[in-house]
């Protein structure tokens, strides 16, 4: 939960050994983050792909930015309708577009791809200023072989309610 920061993968590498070594396998990490430093995001995501790790996103939580990463690398992934996984662009650390936040846009689309992303969830990663995210949407979810979880809404949001007409 919370912004993904420095040492992040040094605690979850301790989790895990800990339950491990008290004979216990852990089977899911539960993701609730805006994102945070991208290469802690990938740290994490290394350690998720090699344990064979599902990740997690429930309902009413958030996962962005450098958590895409870390969803990403699940194995299988898992996200309740009432939950939303976004992406964007890099930024440096005051939020702004630079040529060295460029290059890790760029670095942030090759590792989502080894990590089976499909490219068109990456061309919106890609083309996502940092201070904007856009949602995945279900079927952008599906295509990497997320199942969604609980109870999907019946009734449109009010802003699309209110857009269509009675009959």
């Amino acid at each position: 939960n919370g912004e993904i920061s420095v040492g992040d993968a040094d605690r979850l590498k301790s989790i895990i050994k800990s339950a491990n070594d008290g004979g216990h396998l852990v089977s899911s990490i539960r993701l609730d983050s805006p994102g945070g430093i991208i290469g802690e995001g990938v740290k994490l995501a290394s350690i998720v792909r090699y344990g064979k790790i599902a990740s997690v996103v429930p309902n009413g939580a958030k996962c962005a930015s450098a958590c895409f990463i870390v969803f990403a690398a699940g194995d299988p992934k898992y996200v309740s309708y009432g939950a939303s996984v976004g992406v964007h662009g890099a930024s440096d650390e005051a939020g702004r577009e630079t040529v060295e936040a460029g290059a890790a846009t760029v670095s942030m689309a090759r590792i989502v791809k080894d990590l089976g992303v499909p490219a068109p969830i990456i061309g919106k990663l890609v083309v996502t200023p940092p201070d904007q995210i856009v949602g995945l949407t279900q079927e952008d979810l599906r295509s990497m072989g997320t199942t969604m979880t609980g109870r999907p809404a019946q009734t449109p949001p009010v802003e699309l309610a209110s857009a269509q007409t009675t009959p």
